[in-house]
C-alpha cells in the first residue's frame, strides 16, 4: 500500500526581521564555536600584557567565558564574579588578571614573561602618570593629536588598515624569539621609524607640550620652525604657550630627595620595575641638574630618561652587566654588482582577472565575460599580445597603460594563475594536500611572505633568507621596508644576518634634535639614553632587551640614513600613495654607494584591494590609477638613473578573487591570481605560467566555487629571481625555498625569467617516470605533508648514485588514494593508502646504462620497497604504517 501525502508550500517575500534571524543565527554559531572561546581569551591576555601565556591560562579564561563567572578565594572567602551567562566579560576579565600568572611576582623573574608595551599604551601611560593638562587657551573641541598617528608611531585608535588590527598575535620576532617559539605581537610595529617617532613624540611632549615641535606627537604651530634648541628664536623648554596641554606633574611634597622623587616615577611609569642601576644613571644626573638648572628642569630631564628606558617600554625586569650595549654592526661594503628586488604588495586580494582578461576576439572571453557578469568582467581594455596561452590576445585594464608599455618593451611579463602551493595539487585533492588555511586574509598573506608552509625556517621570510645566503658570500646586503615592516623582510638573526629596517616615505626623521636641557647638550642627553639601554645579562627581560637593541639600532641607522639621503635629487616627479613609496625606494636605490650596499630588497605595501562589492569602481577610480602613476614615474626613474637592468619588480597579493562575483557588485576570497613582473633584465613581452583555459565549473582549476587553484607555485616564481639575485647552488636554493623539493620539476630559472640566465635546475632534464606504491595503514587517513616529503627522500635515498650516475633525482607524490580492505589484511592493517609520484632524473643519468634508465628503475624501486617501507616503519616516519602491498607499479 503507498500513501501519498501532499504538502502546501507557502513562498513569502523576506522581510527585515528574516535578515535579523539570519544574522543572529550566525553570531550565534560563531560564539559557541568551540575555538572561540580560547582564540579570543589568548588575545585577551596578549593585550593584558602577557604575550606567551601557558596553555592552562588559556583554559582557565576561556572556561570563564563559556561558563560565565569565575571564583576567586582571597584565603578568607570565595568570590563568584559574572552572571553565569556564556561569553560573560566580567567573568572572562576577573580570571585574566586575578590569575596567578598574572599577580605572582617569581613570573617576573623569568626572561619570557611579560609583552612589550602598545604604542597608544605608553603615551597613554605618560599622559595620565605625569598628569596631563589642556593649556587654559585650548578649546576642549580641538583635536589634539597630530594627524596620522599611526604612521608615526606605529598605532592610533580608529587608524588601523584592516580588521586585523595593527599587529599579529603570532608575530616572532627573528633571533631568540623565534627560536624558542615565543611571539611578540607587538615587535611587529616596533620599527627604525616607530621607534624614533614614538621616542621623538614623548621627548618632546615632555619638553615643550603637545604639539609637532621637534618631531612631536601633537597639532602643528606656525613657528614650530624656530625650535632649534640652540639659540634665540627657539622656545624654551617648559615653554607651553605653543601647545595644547603640557605635563603637570610635580613630586609629592613629603618627598624630600631625589632617591625618593625617581622612586615614585619608577612606581608610576614602570609599575616598579626600574632597575637599580638606571635609578642610579636617572638620580645623579637628576641631582646635578637640579643644582644647575633647578628642579624644574631637572624633572624634565628624569621624565625623558625614564621614557626611553626598556622597563617603561615593556613589562620585564632587567639585569644589566654594566657594558655599552653596541649597535648591529653593518655587514662590509662590497664590490659586486648592485641588484635591488622591490617586492609590491597589495593588500587584500587583488581581483587580477579584472586587471588581465581574455580579448573580446578570443573564444575563451565568451566563457569568460558569462562566469564574471556585468559586476566583474573586464570590458574597456588594452590589447596585449601573448604565445603559448589559450589566447594570442589578451586584455588590459585601460587603466593600467604602463604595464603595457614595460610589457611592449620587453621588461615585464605576467605572471599566470600563481599563488601559495605546498605542492601541486588538483581541484580533487587540494583540500587535503595543502598547508595553509585557504582564503583568510592573514593566513594566506603570512604563505606570501614566508613561502615556507611546514615552516622549516621559522622566524624568516623568504626574502630575507635570500639575503641571508648573500650576506653569507660577502654581499652587502639591506632590507628595508616603507612605512610598515614586513616578515618576508626577516632574516635569520640567530646567525648575525639582521638586515631589516623600515623608513617612512616621507624620509627619515632626525631624533633627538634639541637638549631639553639648556646646559646638556643632545649629543650628551643622546649618551644618557644610550646608557638607560646598556647591554644585559642573558638572564634579563627578553622584551625588554628587544627595546633597547631596536633602539640603539634605530639611533645609529638614522643619522647614517640621513646623511646618505642629503642632497639626493630625483629627475621623476612622484605622485602621492604608491608614488611616495616608490619615490623613496628610488631615493634609496641612487644613495647605495653611500649606503654601503650592493643587494637591496625593498618592500612597498598597498590596501584596498579588499572588493567584496563595487569592485569595478573601486579598481577602475582608485586603485589602478594611483599603481600606474606610481610605476610610471619609477620606471622612467629607474631609465633617467641607468639602473632598470638592476631591478626586478614583483608585484603579488595575498590570493585571487572569485571568477563569479557576488550580488554586491565584489568578488571573495579565493586563490590563484595573476600577477606582474618586470624589470631591465626581464625576459619580456610573455606570459609564463598557465592561464585558465575555462572558466566554468568544470575546468580543472576551478573548484565549483569560482575559485582557481594556481598552477604557479610563489617557490617557482622566487626560485627564478634568486638565480638572477645571486643565489644557484642547490644547497642555498633549498635553504631560500626549503619547500622546493616538494615541487619537483615545476620551478622557474632565470632562464626562464630573465634575458640572460643560464640556470638549470639539477635533476629536470632526463627522464621522468611515474610509479605508485601501496601501503597499509590502521586508519583512513592520507599522508600529510612532512610525511610525503619524507616519503620521497626514502625513496631517491634507496636508488644508488652509481646506478643514474650520480645525477640528482627529483621526488614529489601527486596524488593519494585510499580505500578499506577490510578482513583482506587483518595482518597488517584495514585501509589501503596508494601513493602516486613523480620522478625526474638528470640527463647524465642515461650514461653509460645498456638499458633505458626507466627500467632500471623499475627493477630498482621493486627490489628496494621492502626496505623503503622498513626505513619508514623502523623510524616512525609514518605514523601507523604496518606493512606495504606486495606491488610496485612503475
Amino acid at each position: 500500500m503507498f500513501i501519498l501525502i501532499c504538502y502546501d508550500f507557502y513562498y513569502i517575500d523576506p522581510e527585515t526581521r528574516d535578515a535579523y534571524y539570519e544574522t543572529e543565527a550566525v553570531l550565534d554559531h560563531v560564539l559557541h564555536h568551540e575555538n572561540t572561546a580560547p582564540f579570543l581569551s589568548k588575545l585577551f591576555i596578549q593585550h593584558f600584557g602577557i604575550s606567551n601565556p601557558s596553555p592552562r591560562y588559556v583554559e582557565t579564561v576561556a572556561t570563564a567565558f563559556q561558563m560565565g563567572y569565575y571564583e576567586w578565594a582571597d584565603g578568607t572567602q570565595t568570590i563568584s564574579i559574572g552572571d553565569e551567562k556564556w561569553g560573560n566579560l566580567a567573568s572572562t576579565v576577573a580570571a585574566i588578571v586575578l590569575d596567578r600568572e598574572a599577580t605572582s611576582v617569581v613570573l617576573d623573574a623569568d626572561p619570557s614573561s611579560g609583552s612589550l608595551l602598545e604604542p597608544v599604551q605608553k603615551l597613554l601611560k605618560i599622559l595620565r602618570s605625569f598628569e596631563y593638562t589642556r593649556t587654559a587657551n585650548t578649546k576642549i573641541t580641538n583635536p589634539t593629536l597630530h594627524r596620522g598617528m599611526s604612521r608615526k608611531i606605529g598605532q592610533m585608535v580608529y587608524e588601523a588598515e584592516s580588521v586585523f588590527s595593527f599587529f599579529s598575535s603570532d608575530y616572532p620576532p627573528a633571533g631568540k624569539f623565534s627560536a624558542a617559539s615565543l611571539v611578540s605581537p607587538e615587535a611587529e610595529i616596533l620599527s627604525l621609524k616607530t621607534t624614533i617617532g614614538m621616542s621623538n613624540g614623548l621627548l618632546s611632549l615632555i619638553r615643550h607640550g603637545m604639539n609637532a615641535c621637534e618631531s612631536g606627537i601633537g597639532l602643528h604651530f606656525p613657528n614650530c620652525h624656530a625650535i632649534s634648541g640652540l639659540g634665540s628664536g627657539g622656545i624654551p623648554s617648559g615653554n607651553y604657550n605653543n601647545s595644547v596641554g603640557y605635563l603637570d606633574y610635580s613630586p609629592a611634597p613629603t618627598l624630600s630627595n631625589a632617591e625618593d622623587v625617581i622612586d615614585e616615577m619608577s612606581t608610576l611609569i614602570t609599575s616598579g620595575r626600574l632597575s637599580e642601576a638606571n635609578k642610579l644613571i636617572i638620580t645623579e644626573l637628576y641631582n646635578s641638574t637640579y643644582h644647575a638648572e633647578g628642579a624644574d628642569m631637572a624633572l624634565r630631564v628624569a621624565q625623558q630618561l625614564i621614557s626611553v628606558s626598556p622597563e617603561f617600554q615593556s613589562t620585564n625586569l632587567i639585569n644589566k652587566t654594566g657594558a655599552k650595549r653596541e649597535s648591529t654592526p653593518p655587514t662590509e661594503p662590497s664590490d659586486e654588482p648592485y641588484k635591488a628586488v622591490v617586492y609590491i604588495y597589495l593588500f587584500g586580494g587583488l581581483d587580477s582577472f579584472y586587471m588581465l582578461s581574455p580579448h573580446t576576439t578570443c573564444p575563451l572571453y565568451t566563457e569568460y565575460a558569462e562566469a564574471r557578469g556585468d559586476a566583474a568582467k573586464l570590458e574597456n581594455m588594452i590589447n596585449i599580445t601573448a604565445s603559448d596561452q589559450p589566447c594570442e590576445k589578451f586584455g588590459l585594464n585601460e587603466n593600467l597603460p604602463i604595464f603595457k608599455t614595460i610589457y611592449d618593451s620587453g621588461h615585464g611579463m605576467f605572471i599566470a594563475n600563481a599563488g601559495h602551493l605546498s605542492k601541486p595539487v588538483t581541484k580533487f585533492n587540494y583540500f587535503t594536500d595543502t598547508r595553509a588555511q585557504l582564503f583568510s586574509h592573514h593566513s594566506m598573506e603570512k604563505e606570501a611572505y614566508l613561502v615556507d608552509p611546514f615552516r622549516e625556517k621559522p622566524g624568516t621570510g623568504v626574502i630575507g633568507r635570500m639575503l641571508d645566503v648573500l650576506q653569507r658570500y660577502n654581499h652587502s646586503v639591506s632590507g628595508i621596508g616603507i612605512n610598515d615592516g614586513s616578515e618576508i623582510l626577516d632574516g635569520d638573526n640567530d646567525a648575525g644576518t639582521s638586515h631589516t629596517e623600515v623608513i617612512g616615505s616621507g624620509g627619515v626623521d632626525q631624533f633627538y634634535r634639541a637638549s631639553v636641557s639648556d646646559v646638556l647638550s643632545a649629543d650628551t642627553m643622546k649618551g644618557y639614553f644610550d646608557s638607560i639601554n646598556g647591554a644585559t645579562a642573558l638572564n634579563s627581560g627578553l622584551f625588554a632587551n628587544h627595546w633597547s637593541q631596536t633602539y640603539i639600532d634605530s639611533a645609529n641607522k638614522t643619522e647614517i640614513l640621513r646623511e646618505a639621503l642629503d642632497g639626493i635629487k630625483l629627475s621623476e616627479n612622484f605622485p602621492s600613495g604608491l608614488g611616495s613609496q616608490l619615490q623613496m625606494i628610488a631615493k634609496l636605490i641612487k644613495a647605495r654607494e653611500e649606503r654601503g650596499t650592493n643587494r637591496d630588497a625593498f618592500v612597498a605595501r598597498v590596501g584596498g584591494f579588499d572588493s567584496h562589492s563595487n569592485m569595478k569602481n573601486t579598481l577602475d577610480e582608485y586603485r589602478f590609477p594611483d599603481i600606474n602613476r606610481g610605476i610610471e614615474a619609477f620606471y622612467k626613474e629607474m631609465e633617467d638613473q641607468g639602473m632598470l637592468d638592476k631591478v626586478t619588480v614583483v608585484f603579488a597579493s595575498e590570493f585571487g578573487r572569485t571568477i563569479t562575483p557576488n550580488t554586491g557588485g565584489g568578488t571573495d576570497h579565493a586563490w590563484g591570481g595573476n600577477f606582474f613582473l618586470f624589470g631591465g633584465q626581464v625576459n619580456g613581452s610573455k606570459f609564463v605560467g598557465d592561464y585558465p583555459a575555462g572558466f566554468t565549473a568544470n575546468d580543472p582549476t576551478n573548484d565549483g566555487r569560482g575559485r582557481l587553484i594556481p598552477s604557479t607555485s610563489w617557490d617557482s616564481v622566487w626560485n627564478g629571481i634568486a638565480n638572477w639575485y645571486g643565489i644557484t647552488a642547490e644547497d642555498d636554493l633549498n635553504y631560500v625555498l626549503p619547500n622546493r623539493i616538494n615541487h619537483g620539476c615545476r620551478l622557474f630559472t632565470d632562464r626562464q625569467l630573465y634575458k640572460n640566465g643560464r640556470t638549470t635546475t639539477p635533476g629536470c632534464d632526463g627522464e621522468v617516470l611515474f610509479f605508485d606504491q601501496g601501503l597499509l595503514l590502521n586508519e583512513a587517513r592520507y599522508l600529510t605533508g612532512e610525511e610525503q616529503k619524507i616519503f620521497c627522500y626514502v625513496v631517491i635515498d634507496n636508488i644508488p648514485a652509481e646506478l643514474i650516475n650520480n645525477s640528482t633525482m627529483r621526488c614529489v607524490i601527486i596524488d593519494q588514494q585510499i580505500k578499506d580492505v577490510g578482513g583482506q589484511q587483518t595482518d597488517c592493517g584495514s585501509f589501503e593508502l596508494t601513493v602516486f609520484a613523480e620522478i625526474s632524473t638528470g640527463a647524465e643519468a642515461n650514461v653509460g646504462n645498456t638499458e633505458p634508465i626507466g627500467r632500471v628503475l623499475e627493477e630498482q624501486l621493486n627490489n628496494s620497497r621492502d626496505n623503503i617501507v622498513e626505513t619508514l616503519t623502523n623510524s616512525d616516519m609514518i605514523q601507523n604504517l604496518t606493512c606495504v602491498t606486495p606491488i610496485v607499479q612503475v
